[in-house]
């Protein structure tokens, strides 16, 4: 397993087990995909980063250090957020709880796409859901997070810490892929 890694200039060592389960093991093929294309980065002429310059300063100001080597201009572009559903789901479901609620007494609680919520599902106890259904409400797909985020009944986020929950984040709790990396970059930077 890997020790403490050095991400660029950042000035935060990140441990190893921390990096994406995908790159703890050196043989696994998606590994050995995701180090192929990492080393191909510089036939890009740019990159778009889906976040913004006062949260990453430091690291874009890193990327683009010459001593490094040749990496394209990196553009933050973001934070792009999905405002809208693709999906058909009623979005108008958990707004409306919301606004049942009182002022600053839900803590929104999201751990990503569908695939992670299923994810998660297998680690609640049994009857869970059942023996909690009138404290709160699972919304098991994709939820309007602007707007819940923005309602005046949330009054906490706890996060995945997944790339796109990540700036609008104030708790964390990670659960797999590059999520355990990006909530050590987030505490060790603003703490």
């Amino acid at each position: 397993m890997l020790e403490s890694v050095q991400l660029l200039d950042c000035g935060i060592p990140v441990h190893g087990r921390y990096l994406p389960d995908l790159m703890q093991d050196g043989k696994d093929d998606a590994c050995k995909l995701l180090l192929h294309h990492a080393k191909r980065h510089s036939l890009a002429e740019g990159i778009l980063l889906n976040s913004f310059i006062d949260l990453e300063a430091d690291t874009i100001k890193a990327m683009q250090d010459e001593e490094i080597g040749k990496i394209p201009l990196i553009y933050p572009v973001g934070p792009i957020i999905q405002s809208g559903s693709t999906s058909g789901i009623n979005r108008s479901e958990c707004l409306n709880w919301l606004d049942d609620q009182p002022k600053g007494s839900v803590l929104y609680v999201s751990f990503g796409s569908a695939k992670s919520s299923t994810f998660l599902f297998i680690f609640f106890p049994k009857r869970f859901l059942d023996r909690n259904k009138d404290q709160g409400l699972v919304v098991p797909s994709w939820a309007p997070q602007i707007h819940v985020l923005s309602h005046s009944s949330t009054g906490g986020f706890l996060t995945h810490c997944d790339c796109n929950s990540t700036p609008e984040s104030i708790v964390a709790w990670p659960l797999h892929a590059e999520q355990k990396m990006n909530a050590v970059l987030l505490s060790e930077r603003f703490n």
